[in-house]
């Protein structure tokens, strides 16, 4: 039953990293991070196979703007290292 569901779980981890990355606001930038933590908690064997898909990406963190005076940057791969793990 999960592996025919792993496609859709990972294109849903896909598009929730998407989110985060290209937000642009707060709250989209969060949900995608929330997003892509509830199906780290459903799936971490697939959560850890973003990490080294987005570390290229690592010279353009993806930014949590509203949380302090200037951006928040955290890069792509680490956020996702993060939620695997949590």
């Amino acid at each position: 039953m999960i592996a025919r569901r792993t496609p859709a779980i990972l294109a849903a981890m896909a598009l929730a990293l998407l989110l985060f990355y290209k937000g642009g606001a707060l709250l989209p930038a969060l949900l995608g991070l929330a997003l892509f933590g509830a199906l780290a908690l459903l799936r971490p064997d697939l959560a850890l196979l973003f990490v080294p898909l987005t570390a290229p990406l690592y010279l353009i963190p993806g930014a949590l703007p509203g949380l302090r005076a200037s951006a928040f940057d955290l890069p792509l791969h680490e956020a996702a290292l993060l939620l695997a793990l949590a």
